[in-house]
């Protein structure tokens, strides 16, 4: 499925406003990780909101330290803040859009051991 939606794809666009403490960070760059291997992908966007409850400050280091790495490899990484929005999905310049009614949180948040996948059947 992955390897069909990214087909000729050379722009992704990920909205979700919860990509804001660490695990959800993580998420977001092991999503980055996976689009990135199809070759084509030269750009990132990703749409999220924020609250005052969290550490915009922190959020944002880990965000930036994420575009430095993607810039290594000569991918772009636009980050914008909408605190208005709601729904999640990511869209692919290539046509598909896939709705992601729980966000990028298909990997559990950490306990002792790490993440691990959650089923999805």
């Amino acid at each position: 499925m992955v390897g069909s939606c990214l087909s000729g794809t050379t722009v992704v666009t990920v909205e979700d406003p919860y990509i804001r403490i660490p695990h959800q960070i993580q998420n977001f760059v092991r999503f980055c990780e996976t689009v990135i291997k199809e070759g084509t992908i030269r750009k990132i966007s990703l749409i999220t909101s924020y609250d005052d409850n969290n550490r915009h400050a922190d959020m944002h280091a880990k965000l930036d330290e994420l575009k430095q790495s993607l810039l290594e490899i000569d991918v772009e990484l636009d980050i914008n803040l909408n605190p208005k929005i709601h729904d999640r999905e990511i869209r692919f310049n290539n046509g598909w859009v896939i709705k992601i009614g729980r966000g990028l949180d298909f990997y559990q948040k950490p306990g002792g051991g790490g993440m691990s996948l959650v089923p999805l059947i």
